[in-house]
């Protein structure tokens, strides 16, 4: 169970693996190239750039998630220590992990 209070980890319920983007696809394993969003057929509303920085931003999803539940739960253990901690980014942040784990309302 995921404490987003404290940021806590859950067991990732998302594609595992490392992502990567290769253009405007972003694939979830180089061996089996499983491709997880292609923007080509966006592209009649995007321009090619603008899907592959979507792509990458994708890709980077899964380590993006990690690292702000690291932190989060890292200032979680000293913030009784330090409460300039506290503050609307820290809530943002936990509504970011909420979004990004399905538990956002």
């Amino acid at each position: 169970m995921t404490d987003i209070k404290h940021g806590t980890k859950q067991k990732a319920s998302h594609t595992p693996g490392t992502w990567e983007a290769n253009g405007s696809t972003v694939i979830a394993s180089k061996e089996s190239f499983r491709a997880l969003f292609d923007c080509k057929p966006l592209r009649m509303t995007l321009s090619a750039d603008e899907c592959a920085a979507n792509a990458r931003l994708i890709a980077a999803a899964p380590d993006l998630l990690g690292a702000l539940q690291a932190i989060l739960q890292d200032a979680d253990a000293i913030s009784y220590a330090t409460p300039h901690l506290s503050g609307d980014y820290w809530e943002e942040a936990r509504a970011a992990i909420a979004k990004a784990i399905g538990l956002a309302a």
